[in-house]
């Protein structure tokens, strides 16, 4: 993978088996990566799992997106205010209905600028 040092990566479902490697590899290559994830205990725990890169920048963040609109604009506020444009996507989300993914719907999901999606794992049934 190539040096992603001054990049921004925005990981959602980082802290499924699938989001945490790719988190972890993403640190290496020198990116900034901004994990959402739903709980402070799986934040911990994925703080713990790459405490050990020296690399990077990991900025875990608490966030449930799956929130009513009203909600969610404060989540996308946030992001925008906080981060700005990322450079890229890994979305790894579970879900137990079916899902129709298009290029919009990151941006209705979070409200951020985004440049590339990179990576798309939808697990459904």
């Amino acid at each position: 993978m190539k040096d992603l040092t001054g990049k921004k990566i925005i990981v959602l479902g980082a802290t499924g088996g699938i989001g945490e490697g790719i988190t972890r590899q993403l640190l290496h290559n020198g990116a900034t990566v901004v994990a959402l994830c739903r709980t402070d205990e799986k934040a911990q725990g994925l703080t713990s799992y790459v405490s050990d890169i020296q690399s990077g920048e990991f900025v875990p963040l608490v966030v449930n997106i799956d929130q009513p609109d009203h909600e969610r604009k404060i989540i996308q506020s946030q992001l925008a205010t906080q981060f700005g444009q990322f450079d890229g996507a890994i979305i790894t989300i579970g879900a137990w209905v079916p899902l129709e993914f298009h290029s919009s719907t990151l941006q209705m999901i979070c409200g951020i600028k985004l440049l590339e999606i990179i990576l798309l794992v939808i697990f459904g049934p």
